[in-house]
């Protein structure tokens, strides 16, 4: 988790939302867009998920399922801790190390 916190920075200044979800561990990898397509999967957008850990993600284009989908995001993003830029800055030095430092590893991870 570290590495991937690493990131938080750039994409909350380029506007993406970022929420933790506190009530368990979520693998799955759920996007909505415009509210007629989705994508659902396990894979997360990098070589390593599609070829040496063999997940997959389905592209599906309803508006429907998308609508679905986007119902169940919103669910969980109530249920989430929202992470602004503010957050990311004002975290201990040790631990802005350390996710400095496992960012080095993220391509293995």
């Amino acid at each position: 988790m570290w590495a991937a916190r690493s990131f938080f920075a750039e994409l909350l200044e380029a506007g993406i939302e970022i929420h933790e979800y506190e009530g368990g561990v979520l693998h799955s990898k759920l996007v909505t867009v415009d509210d007629r397509w989705c994508m659902v999967g396990s894979a997360n957008m990098d070589v390593r998920s599609f070829r040496l850990n063999f997940e997959i993600t389905a592209l599906v284009y309803d508006p429907q399922v998308a609508a679905d989908l986007g119902r169940s995001i919103d669910r969980f993003c109530a249920g989430a801790r929202r992470i602004t830029v503010r957050d990311v800055y004002r975290q201990p030095v040790w631990r802005q190390l350390g996710e400095g430092a496992a960012r080095l590893f993220a391509p293995l991870l």
